[in-house]
């Protein structure tokens, strides 16, 4: 039998042991055969299964994707933030909050503690996965499958970060499937780097509180720069549950609690020295709460509305850092002014509001806006009067004298005379109902005579007028024609009072600016108006003009007693002063200048109503301007 295996004839000749050995191996061979086929036909039915499994849940995958938000132009900015005002010495007056509690912080700025700490409690494994954990979700099943309930989660930081910008917190498998890939979406878009920065200024913190920085501040009072390795670890617990662990009324002992997993976390992946955590005093850790009052809200509002119409109306929730201009001190100072004078002397002028504005006469900076008394009172104290359309009397007519020196068609020795006309079928008249025939400029100017300045107006030509003051924002509606002159036209207190810097600025006015420096996400300067430009302003007035209208305006603080305690103080020699009363009379005006600073203030009712019979601007308005004008010079 050695050699070929034999035929099934040769086998019958074999012995009977022999036959049946035969027998035994062709039932092998048979059941090996079918085994095989067997084995070959589950193969094809699970790479069908796989296939078409794997088509299916592409399928699936593919129906999400075209669900799913683009996350190739994800940047910080898309993150809505908190918009911080500072005064001119960066003293903080008021941050937004468009909703969300949010300051952006750059990585560089989070101290490596804290972000270390983030990662090792909530996705140890954040710099070595692609965006799923699978060890994670291995390590979560088992501990869950143990427990016989839920209590293990696996969602890395990068799943996390997806789901607080694009989703919702719904615990279906479609939130799941989509979380899974928007974060393996994030993963390709971005560095590691740039995914924990999203994270941690997108985090929740409870409240509307959301971010590092914005945590730090409420809970702590400082910035993430400035917290320490036992306060980082805290806000590392306290995102977990911020319910629960809410430091102010929340269960506080459980955070502390909480963060010494943190830092043993932070141990065990390396991040924190042994000794250094036994050295941590958790126990220690005081919250000091922020305390944001709205500081010049007047002025704040301002801002906001300025930085609306610059850069858009969301340019509020891109976090930006304000520089301004304001003086707080002076601004604190004046509010007191302003509300001591309508409490003490505006029941006997029947005037219930005041508001007043002090500007750098050099570069137009506002140092202090008060825009009404009493900013809480509920019918009017929010309504800002310097910005308001008022009448502003007689404060304009210093600059139809000059557009007329300036052109040669007076000079302050000129003759005028003061004498009932009528133009128009208006026939004019002096506030005392007097006229008084033939002044000189320089008179009439001071004692603020209407038909002179009406002539003059007359003689000059509207256009030249009304030009001029468009150059210096004051812009008066041109139907008033020669009345515009004597407050036939309203113009707002800001905006005269930004005008007047032509009389300091040898006839150049610069405009009133509320803004010094404006910083975008990342750093980014939108805006430096720490440095005046050269040509910065707008000249209406030759430097010779300009000091013939200041030597009249000048002669204003001897002419009155009304003016003596600036008159007293020899500092101010080159003051200049002028008043306006409006019809009625309803509005009471004065504007000053010195070399340093423009000060105007307004008073009346915010209804419009009359004032007390009889009253001039003199009488009502220059007490309150005096003491405005001396405390911006303090």
């Amino acid at each position: 039998m050695s050699g070929a295996f034999p035929e099934k004839d040769d086998f019958i000749k074999l012995a009977p042991i022999q036959w049946g050995m035969f027998k035994r191996w062709q039932k092998r061979r048979q059941k090996h055969r079918r085994r095989q086929w067997w084995t070959l036909a589950v193969l094809v039915v699970l790479v069908l299964i796989i296939g078409f499994g794997y088509l299916g849940l592409e399928a699936v995958l593919a129906y999400y994707r075209q669900q799913l938000p683009s996350v190739e132009t994800l940047t910080t900015a898309a993150l809505t933030q908190e918009t911080s005002i500072y005064d001119r010495d960066n003293q903080l007056l008021w941050r937004t909050s468009p909703g969300e509690r949010r300051m952006r912080v750059a990585l560089n700025d989070i101290p490596s503690h804290v972000q270390s700490a983030f990662v090792a409690i909530e996705d140890r494994r954040f710099f070595e996965h692609s965006g799923l954990d699978t060890m994670g979700i291995l390590r979560a099943l088992a501990a869950n499958w143990r427990l016989g309930q839920v209590r293990q989660g696996a969602s890395t930081i990068t799943q996390q970060l997806a789901r607080l910008l694009f989703l919702d917190s719904s615990q279906t498998l479609e939130r799941k499937i989509k979380e899974a890939l928007l974060a393996q979406a994030l993963e390709r878009s971005l560095s590691k780097n740039q995914i924990l920065e999203l994270y941690l200024n997108a985090v929740p913190f409870g409240s509307n509180i959301y971010g590092v920085e914005a945590a730090s501040r409420e809970f702590f009072g400082k910035r993430t720069q400035e917290l320490t390795l036992e306060e980082g670890a805290i806000l590392a617990a306290l995102q977990k549950a911020p319910s629960r662990y809410y430091p102010f009324g929340g269960d506080v002992e459980a955070l502390k609690a909480r963060a010494e997993l943190v830092l043993k976390a932070m141990v065990e992946t390396g991040a924190l020295a042994p000794e250094v955590r036994q050295a941590a005093q958790l126990a220690a850790v005081v919250f000091t709460p922020s305390k944001v009052t709205l500081t010049a809200p007047h002025f704040v509002f301002k801002v906001l509305d300025e930085l609306r119409f610059s850069y858009g109306g969301t340019i509020l929730a891109k976090g930006l850092e304000v520089q301004t201009t304001l003086d707080t001190a002076l601004q604190h100072n004046i509010e007191k002014i302003v509300r001591n004078f309508v409490a003490t002397r505006g029941p006997n002028l029947q005037t219930d509001n005041a508001a007043a504005v002090v500007l750098d006469a050099k570069t137009g900076q506002v140092k202090a806006m008060v825009g009404s008394a009493d900013y809480e009172n509920p019918e009017f104290g929010a309504y800002n009067a310097t910005l308001a359309d008022r009448q502003p009397g007689s404060t304009l007519k210093p600059f139809v004298y000059g557009l007329a020196f300036e052109n040669g068609l007076l000079s302050p020795r000129s003759m005028i005379i003061d004498e009932p006309i009528t133009f128009g079928g208006y026939s004019p008249r002096n506030f005392s109902g007097v006229f008084h025939g033939a002044v000189s400029v320089h008179t009439a100017l001071i004692y603020s005579y209407n038909i002179p300045a009406i002539k003059t107006l007359e003689r000059l030509g509207q256009d030249r007028f009304y030009d001029a003051l468009d150059l210096c924002g004051v812009h008066l509606n041109r139907d008033a024609q020669l009345t515009g002159v004597i407050g036939g036209a309203s113009a707002r207190l800001l905006d005269v009072a930004s005008a007047y810097t032509a009389f300091v600025n040898n006839g150049v006015c610069v405009p009133a600016r509320t803004l010094l420096k404006v910083s975008g996400v990342n750093g980014q300067v939108l805006l430096d108006q720490t440095e005046i430009p050269a040509g910065y302003g707008s000249r209406i007035l030759s430097p010779r003009a300009t000091q013939q209208v200041r030597g009249i305006l000048s002669a204003t603080k001897k002419t009155f007693p009304e003016y003596a305690a600036v008159a007293r103080q020899a500092r101010f020699n080159n003051v200049g002063i002028k008043t306006g009363t409006s019809s009625g009379p309803r509005d009471a005006w004065v504007v000053g200048y010195s070399d340093q600073n423009v000060v105007a203030v307004w008073a009346g009712n915010h209804d419009n109503s009359l004032l007390k019979d009889d009253v001039v601007a003199l009488s009502i308005a220059t007490p309150l301007w005096q003491e405005v004008f001396l405390a911006s010079h303090e």
